[in-house]
């Protein structure tokens, strides 16, 4: 039997609060938000991690906020696309989890 193969290794964590989006008052909500996507981590999926902020946005501002940066995120955030800002992003492009 072969032995695993060694866990991809991460580039360290950064964040730069809400990234293209006031950061009004609702900051630990997109810091969170990054580490949920620098990761990817395995038991959140994207979609959840994405409600997640939705929800936390919401509470800390209004429905309106936390719709409209739901909607940014799930536009802009995908693995797939080269911004420093997708979902694992912690992993080099193309090399997601």
């Amino acid at each position: 039997m072969a032995a695993p193969a060694p866990a991809a290794q991460l580039n360290p964590f950064t964040t730069d609060g809400c990234s293209m989006y006031p950061d009004g008052g609702w900051r630990e909500c997109c810091v969170a938000h990054d580490m949920d996507y620098w990761c990817a981590n395995a038991q959140t999926t994207r979609r959840e991690a994405d409600r997640a902020f939705m929800t936390c946005v919401t509470s800390h501002s209004n429905a309106f906020n936390g719709r409209l940066t739901y909607l940014g995120v799930r536009v802009l955030g995908h693995d797939a696309l080269p911004f420093p800002w997708r979902w694992g992003y912690g992993y080099p492009w193309l090399e997601t989890p």
